[in-house]
């Protein structure tokens, strides 16, 4: 993957989460990793917390988005089944 590719995907992770609202607690902080782009480092959602929130908020973004971006997650092996599993648990309790 190019590294515009990759800057476009974290915008539209960044942008989903502003769409979303905002977090609080355990919703807020797991699923936070470093990553370093072009010198800087951010924090930003893992692709598995990330294909989590857009099943839990599928209503408001469209079911579309979510299996997309669990379609994405899978063909590129940015998440594993694990990965997912653990964070669908955790977008399912209220928040």
């Amino acid at each position: 993957m190019s590294q515009t590719t990759g800057c476009k995907n974290l915008a539209k992770s960044i942008f989903l989460k502003s769409l979303l609202g905002q977090f609080t607690g355990d919703a807020y902080s797991a699923g936070i990793e470093e990553v370093e782009r072009v010198g800087v480092r951010l924090r930003v959602y893992s692709v598995a917390k990330t294909v989590a929130d857009c099943f839990k908020h599928r209503n408001k973004i469209g079911l579309d988005v979510a299996l997309e971006a669990l379609k994405d997650a899978w063909r590129t092996r940015k998440a594993s089944a694990d990965d997912l599993w653990q964070h669908a648990q955790s977008a399912a309790s209220p928040t």
